[in-house]
């Protein structure tokens, strides 16, 4: 796994290096080197808010924030309850960080409410109260930490989805179809689609339905591509342009339809016509396969049971049609779990697949 990145923000030194000290232990036990962790710091609220600012305009996001709540210590307008403003940037900035709260004042009748609001929207992971836990603070440390990296383990594929997110919303500010009066409503339909996979893919574990949970993304990201590539068509262009596109189409996924001697869209206002209206080049392929996955989740009978490896395949396809340029999509960390055999699953074929077609082309 890649390196972690960390931000302590705590206003008191002996908070920062008992948590960063404990970091470095863990790190050098757990991996063999201290330094596993690459740990930034900042001792007031101020500090820390420029911090989390300069993350955002350079792009470079960190993996985990712990923050304190209580920055009356720091002698430079902080707050006691600045910590939870600090938690709002930080879920601003990259919704995909891992916020902790490493505080004991949480607990306090004053701060309790908005803690918990924090963690029932998603914002806090868990809060750590420095007084720790009777088994000792190293024990309590690790045990913590040794979550912390399994989450961290589990969702790394999740920061290339969100970056990947980004791209298209960036490169859809900037298409004049997108800033029109109609164009605003499809901008806006597509970008709370991609903020909802998102919130779902980030609760898998509390809402531990996985087969609902990736029909539904599945739906999205599907919904998201047919926006995107129906443009500003009426129907009669879609149907003309497909009809005069179709057997170039068709040569890209013959292995997935068989040896017909002649095919043929089943509807005039198909999906897949509108893909092909859109390109004739090998990306029909990776949104004819998009197309497949959602019809057979929606569709009991056809007995598809959606896994992690379609939704990851339906990511890097709806990136790879907005996107004119293939070196600014986001596939490293899913291409390296993929090798470590994190991914497994019916999809896993196809997600190698368009993987390698993004290296070739870039």
């Amino acid at each position: 796994m890649k390196t972690i990145k960390i931000f302590v923000a705590e206003d008191t030194k002996e908070g920062r290096d008992r948590i960063i000290e404990g970091l470095q232990s863990y790190a050098k036990k757990k991996f063999g080197d201290e330094e596993y962790f690459v740990i930034e710091r900042a001792e007031s609220f101020q500090k820390s808010l420029q911090k989390l600012t300069e993350s955002e305009k350079s792009k470079l996001y960190y993996d985990v924030f712990f923050a304190d709540i209580d920055f009356t210590e720091d002698n430079k307008g902080g707050e006691r309850d600045s910590g939870y403003k600090l938690i709002e940037k930080a879920f601003e900035v990259c919704p995909i960080t891992k916020i902790y709260t490493y505080s004991g004042q949480f607990h306090s009748k004053d701060l309790w409410q908005k803690y918990e609001e924090l963690q029932q929207t998603g914002l806090i992971v868990q809060g750590m109260d420095k007084s720790h836990a009777e088994g000792g603070e190293e024990a309590w440390l690790r045990e913590n930490l040794d979550k912390m990296v399994a989450k961290l383990t589990e969702e790394d594929y999740l920061l290339c989805l969100w970056q990947n997110h980004q791209l298209v919303l960036e490169t859809l500010r900037k298409e004049p179809l997108f800033n029109s009066v109609s164009g605003i409503q499809k901008f806006y339909e597509i970008q709370s689609n991609l903020e909802s996979i998102i919130v779902l893919l980030k609760s898998r574990k509390s809402i531990n339905a996985d087969v609902i949970l990736f029909r539904l993304i599945l739906q999205l990201y599907h919904r998201c591509l047919e926006i995107f590539i129906t443009q500003d068509k009426d129907e009669e262009t879609i149907f003309k342009e497909s009809e005069l596109n179709k057997q170039k189409v068709f040569e890209h996924v013959k292995d997935l339809l068989g040896n017909e001697s002649h095919l043929e869209f089943k509807d005039k206002k198909s999906f897949l016509r509108k893909l092909a209206a859109f390109t004739v080049d090998r990306k029909y392929r990776f949104g004819h396969i998009v197309n497949w996955y959602r019809n057979g989740s929606v569709h009991p009978d056809k007995k598809f049971v959606p896994e992690l490896t379609n939704i990851l395949y339906a990511n890097l396809t709806f990136i790879l049609y907005v996107s004119a340029r293939k070196e600014d999509i986001h596939f490293q960390s899913i291409r390296d779990s993929l090798n470590e055999g994190l991914f497994k699953g019916k999809g896993e074929k196809n997600l190698k697949d368009i993987i390698q077609h993004i290296q070739k082309t870039i």
